[in-house]
């Protein structure tokens, strides 16, 4: 029997339509399924900046839906760049929304199994009741500080034209 890693040139899709074998961007390793990819030096860095970064201070430190701070776990948000992540693919869940998200996502496909997973999988995301509302939140917040430095740029000119005069 022919070991299937062997063969040439060959990629396979799996159920969530990622795409093996994946070769790690950082570290030129090389992962045959998601379990092989979940494991690698390449996957551990990226979930340790991930947790380190400003998206994860931004999400409070916490589970993006019901704001548990302890246990979470790094879930991607889009399969398409395996091994090559931007950190904004990536959102931290606790692993009882994790689980939902995954069934969720499960019934959908089970419904209209003729879409395309990408599209399912975002679906599934705007199922979190919580991600809706950060977002709006973080909307607000981003308006607030344009609004501010504005402010501070108008001041300053306003400092500017006085100290000329």
């Amino acid at each position: 029997m022919i070991d299937s890693h062997t063969i040439g040139n060959w990629t396979k899709k799996d159920y969530l339509g990622r795409t093996f074998p994946v070769t790690c961007k950082d570290t030129g390793e090389v992962a045959y399924n998601y379990r092989e990819y979940l494991s690698t030096e390449h996957w551990k860095q990226l979930r340790v900046r991930f947790f380190e970064s400003k998206l994860f201070e931004r999400a409070k430190f916490s589970c993006l839906n019901c704001h548990q701070k302890d246990r979470l776990q790094v879930h991607h948000k889009t399969y398409r760049r395996l091994g090559k992540e931007w950190l904004g693919d990536m959102i931290a869940l606790c692993p009882e929304c994790h689980e939902s998200l995954h069934q969720k996502f499960n019934e959908l496909v089970i419904e209209n199994p003729e879409k395309a997973k990408a599209k399912l999988l975002r679906r599934a995301h705007k199922h979190l009741p919580e991600s809706r509302k950060r977002k709006k939140e973080s909307r607000a917040e981003k308006r607030e500080m344009k609004k501010r430095r504005k402010q501070s740029v108008k001041d300053r000119n306003k400092w500017r034209s006085n100290r000329k005069k």
